[in-house]
C-alpha cells in the first residue's frame, strides 16, 4: 500500500513538473483498429505552446519557401505566404523552390495532417553530456517544426514522408533535441527518430501492432538491406564508432547510441501505464510488477510495439494519450471502455477519415484561415483516424 502511495505521488509530481517536457505519442495499424484506419495520436504538455491552428494553401510550382528555424513562438501564419511572419524567434536558415504543387495542411505548434490524409506526431527526447557534446559539433538548419510542414506540404504516404525528412536530414542535418515521430496514411504508420546532426532511422508499424513513446527515444534495434520495412541514415554505425557513441562490440541500438537521456519515472511509468492497459492480457507480468514503472533498462522490459488485447476504437486511443493528465491515480490499471468519451476545453482534437469528403471533429472552430483560436494552453491534443485510400 505505501509503494502504491508512494508511484501516486512521484506521477502527480511528474505531471506538475514536467508540463514543458511530456508529449505521449501513439501510432496504431490498421489491423489493430476497429474500422481498419491507422490512428496517431498526440499529447503536448506545455505551458508555452501556441494552439492556433491554420489551414495553409497549397503553393504553386516554382514557388520559393523558407526553411525556418524556430519559427513559432508568435508568429502568425494566418495570410501564409502571402505574408510570411515567423515571430520573434524564427530564422530563416535557407529557402529552396518547389518543384511541384504542395499540399493544403494543418499547420499548428506541431502540424500535424495535411489534404492527402499523411498524419504525423512528435514526442520530444533526450540525449546524454557526451551525445549532447558530439551532436553540438553537427548541428543542422531542420527542426521538428520545419521538417514537419515541409513534409506535409510534400508528401502524400508515410514512407514518402520518411523518405523526405531523411534525406533532408542527410543533406543539411538536424536541430535541436532528438525527436520521435508517428507517421500515418491509412495503410502505413511508420516511427521516424531524428537524432543529432545527420543521423536519423525509421521502421515501418506491423498492421497489427500499437507504438507508444512518452518522451523517450525507442528504436532499439537496427536491421540492414529492408528497406521495405527500415530505413536509416547510411552511416550510422561508422558515426557512432567515429565519435565515441558505440564501441562496436554488442547490438546497435540507435536509440542508446544517439538518445539515451530520459530514463526517469515520468517517461517510463507513462509507457508501462500503456502496455499495463491496452495489452495487459499477453503482457500479465509487466501489470503484476509495478517497479517497472521505475526500471533502469525499459528498452530490455517493454515491447518497442506489441499487439492489443482488442483492436482499437477512435475514443479508446484518444482515452489512452489523455491518461497520463486526466487520471490522477497512476497506478492500478483498468480496461479502458470502448465507448469511452474524451472531450475536453483545454484539448484540440481531431479525427479525419482520410477521404475527399472527410469528417473533422474540433473542440473550437473559425474562419478557413484560423481554425482554433486559443493562443495558450497547458496541453493541446491531437488523434487522427485516417481509412485507406488511393494516393494521388
Amino acid at each position: 500500500m505505501k509503494k502504491k502511495l508512494l508511484i501516486a505521488l512521484l506521477v502527480l509530481l511528474c505531471i506538475c513538473l514536467q508540463s514543458t517536457f511530456a508529449c505521449i505519442i501513439f501510432g496504431v495499424g490498421r489491423l489493430a483498429t476497429t474500422d481498419g484506419s491507422t490512428m496517431t495520436s498526440h499529447t503536448c504538455d506545455s505551458t508555452g505552446d501556441d494552439l492556433r491552428l491554420w489551414l495553409i494553401p497549397s503553393m504553386e510550382e516554382g514557388s520559393e519557401r523558407d526553411v525556418v528555424l524556430s519559427g513559432r513562438r508568435d508568429a502568425d501564419y494566418g495570410n501564409f505566404p502571402e505574408v510570411k511572419d515567423y515571430g520573434t524567434r524564427g530564422i530563416v536558415m535557407d529557402t529552396y523552390v518547389n518543384d511541384k504543387d504542395t499540399y493544403q495542411y494543418l499547420h499548428a505548434m506541431y502540424s500535424f495532417a495535411n489534404e492527402k490524409g499523411l498524419t504525423m506526431t512528435e514526442s520530444t527526447c533526450g540525449t546524454t553530456r557526451d551525445q549532447r557534446a558530439v551532436f553540438a559539433k553537427y548541428e543542422g538548419i531542420w527542426d521538428c517544426y520545419m521538417l514537419q510542414d515541409a513534409a506535409l506540404e510534400n508528401c502524400a504516404t508515410a514512407r514518402e514522408a520518411v523518405e523526405y525528412m531523411g534525406a533532408r536530414l542527410n543533406e543539411s542535418g538536424w536541430s535541436g533535441s532528438p525527436e520521435t515521430m508517428t507517421i500515418g496514411d491509412g495503410t502505413d504508420v511508420w516511427v521516424f527518430e531524428a537524432y543529432g546532426g545527420k543521423m536519423w532511422c525509421a521502421f515501418r508499424l506491423p498492421e497489427d501492432a500499437v507504438f507508444v513513446c512518452a518522451n523517450r527515444s525507442r528504436i532499439d534495434f537496427y536491421v540492414e538491406n529492408d528497406p521495405d520495412n527500415y530505413l536509416a541514415a547510411p552511416n550510422m554505425k561508422e558515426f557512432a564508432i567515429d565519435n565515441g557513441l558505440w564501441d562496436g562490440k554488442g547490438e546497435f541500438r540507435p536509440c542508446q547510441c544517439f538518445g539515451a537521456g530520459n530514463y526517469s519515472f515520468s517517461c517510463i511509468a507513462r509507457e508501462w501505464r500503456a502496455v499495463c492497459n491496452l495489452a495487459g492480457l499477453q503482457y500479465p507480468e509487466i501489470v503484476a510488477n509495478e517497479d517497472l514503472a521505475i526500471c533502469e533498462n525499459p528498452d530490455d522490459v517493454f515491447p518497442i510495439y506489441f499487439k492489443p488485447d482488442e483492436r482499437s476504437a477512435w475514443q479508446r486511443s484518444t482515452r489512452s494519450a489523455q491518461m497520463h493528465t486526466r487520471e490522477q491515480s497512476g497506478i492500478s490499471p483498468r480496461p479502458l471502455m470502448q465507448d469511452a468519451t474524451a472531450t475536453s476545453s483545454s484539448h484540440q482534437e481531431s479525427m479525419s477519415t482520410g477521404r475527399p469528403t472527410s469528417h473533422s471533429a474540433h473542440t473550437s472552430s473559425a474562419p478557413t484561415s484560423r481554425l482554433g483560436c486559443r493562443k495558450r494552453s497547458d496541453v493541446w491534443f491531437t488523434s487522427v483516424s485516417v481509412l485507406p485510400a488511393q494516393h494521388t
